[in-house]
């Protein structure tokens, strides 16, 4: 970013102005989630550096205007307000979108999704405030200024010429891409399991593995055992009902091992008759069972077993030692158990919780998550669109080439097989947000050259020309930050900046081709027609 930053500005207060803003609105971003009491977790960690590369966007949005102004003779002071005059009002929906996308995360039910979705968008929001309101105020008082590289400027005029030239292609192309992402994206498989999240080589790899191989499962399955009444669960009826579920659950591939009351009773049982293998059993009445529970129980206060069984002993609890698949192995084999026991253990009324029942719900939630989050963030950024433009046409045609990235990101995940957990079902949401932004930019100065009375080909090219080199360096620094998220441990970090980083290449892609190409393609189609009207309008 730094490097970035003097390639494209050349002085002090270009690089490091917007890197002081940043900051600030970091440190007050975190301090406003320290008063909410909200601690770190594996998701709002990578915030600092995810509220990096996003604040910066309007910091040299609102600085390359500035420098453009200066070399038109303009003071500090007029070079100031006209760049606020200019960029307040996109740069206020830009960031408006992007709080969007991150506070539709809290439509989800996992409250670390809510949190980040939350201390994101407030950062947003400072960052704006502090890129509207202080950075002009301080570069009033710069005198010198950056002239913007003639390289960049060529190259930036090039792309009207050759978006124009090649309209018919470059549409088809994105238009292509549809079907072809829309058919790979349906293949995505959600799954949450925990060992997935790390790298192969990572120590907790290992010591999942170890866990698995020396103890036979890293996971806990419990259920709660019902006798339906006070004093039930001593009921030697009941318990062995009880040991006969255990007995069956040990012989499946995804349990290795169970632990319940009886486990207890046949200990005392077994020590009372000295070992003899046949008491290794149920005792053969309850009057025998309650005293067993007491002698344990009296043996001391570390001798408690009120996690085991209910005070008015009616419930008794049973754990699993649960092996760790993935989620649709887990799936079938959760499913099994609650068919076994609907079918031959209806009297036990069992109740399943636990980890393993935790992490298999998670993926319901993930699921629910990405649809909710994703249809707000979509209503709400649309609605910003139509307010704007005051036009369904821009509003679509916008909508579509921010739409088309997140789309090819689906579709990516599918043909490579990357899992939609709690991360990665975050990017189409905070991505949509985010790739809406330079369309903003570029449509604004778009609409604004139209309504001034300018042709459709003058307006691109000035829309372009205006905000292509701002688009650019911040798609290059947004990409940069996002692939940074690759040098993480946790495997839905890692997928979460390279998404990420796809998605914006894909919404450069898109504001700078795919959007001019669409309207050179319209506005050719147009005059095709006209001289077509007016060759017919000569013959008659």
């Amino acid at each position: 970013i730094f490097v970035l930053l003097i390639f494209l500005f050349r002085t002090l207060a270009g690089v490091f102005l917007p890197i002081l803003l940043v900051i600030f609105s970091i440190i007050m971003t975190l301090g406003v989630a320290a008063y909410l009491g909200w601690s770190l977790n594996m998701l709002n960690i990578v915030l600092p550096l995810l509220l990096m590369v996003i604040s910066l966007a309007d910091s040299i949005h609102i600085m390359v205007s500035f420098y453009n102004y200066r070399q038109l003779d303009y003071t500090p002071k007029e070079a100031a307000k006209k760049t606020i005059k200019t960029l307040f009002i996109p740069c206020f929906y830009t960031t408006i979108t992007t709080f969007v996308g991150f506070i539709a995360l809290a439509a989800s039910k996992l409250v670390p999704v809510i949190q980040f979705g939350i201390e994101a968008a407030i950062g947003v929001m400072i960052a704006f405030v502090l890129s509207i309101t202080v950075l002009p105020a301080i570069l009033v008082h710069i005198k010198g200024f950056s002239r913007l590289g003639e390289v960049n400027t060529r190259i930036i005029n090039l792309l009207p010429k050759f978006a124009n030239k090649h309209s018919m292609k470059i549409t088809l192309i994105a238009l292509t891409l549809i079907p072809v992402a829309a058919y790979f994206a349906r293949q995505i498989n959600i799954d949450t399991s925990f060992e997935r999240n790390f790298k192969q080589n990572s120590d907790i790899r290992k010591s999942i593995r170890f866990y698995e191989n020396n103890f036979g499962g890293a996971l806990g399955l419990e259920m709660v055992l019902d006798s339906g009444k006070a004093g039930g669960a001593k009921e030697p009826q009941f318990l062995l009902k009880t040991l006969a579920l255990q007995e069956w659950l040990e012989s499946q591939d995804c349990c290795s091992r169970t632990l319940s009351l009886n486990d207890y009773l046949f200990e005392i049982n077994a020590k009372l008759n000295e070992q003899q293998s046949q008491y290794y059993t149920v005792p053969n009445s309850r009057e025998l069972v309650s005293q067993y529970l007491l002698l344990y129980s009296n043996g001391g206060p570390e001798e408690d077993l009120t996690d085991m069984i209910s005070n008015d002993e009616s419930k008794i609890r049973l754990s699993v030692t649960f092996k760790s698949r993935p989620a649709k192995q887990t799936s079938i084999w959760i499913n099994k158990i609650k068919t076994e026991l609907a079918t031959n253990y209806q009297d036990l009324n069992a109740t399943l919780t636990g980890r393993t029942i935790m992490f298999n719900n998670m993926d319901k939630y993930i699921q629910n998550g990405l649809i909710s989050s994703f249809s707000l963030a979509f209503l709400l950024i649309i609605l910003s669109f139509f307010i704007l433009f005051k036009s369904v046409k821009y509003g679509m045609l916008a909508m579509f080439t921010s739409m088309l990235p997140v789309l090819i990101v689906g579709g990516i995940m599918g043909a490579f097989d990357i899992y939609l957990d709690f991360a990665t079902m975050m990017v189409a949401a905070v991505t949509i947000g985010i790739a809406v932004d330079d369309s903003i930019h570029f449509l604004w100065h778009y609409v604004n050259t139209r309504r001034s009375g300018s042709s459709r080909n003058e307006a691109i090219e000035f829309a372009v020309k205006k905000a292509g080199r701002a688009i650019i360096f911040t798609s290059i620094i947004l990409a940069s930050g996002f692939l940074m998220l690759m040098f993480s441990a946790f495997i839905p970090t890692i997928f979460f900046g390279i998404l990420g980083a796809i998605v914006v290449v894909f919404a450069l892609l898109g504001d700078l081709l795919f959007l001019p190409a669409f309207m050179y393609l319209n506005s050719n189609r147009q005059k095709h027609l006209g001289h077509q009207n007016l060759k017919t309008h000569k013959l008659n």
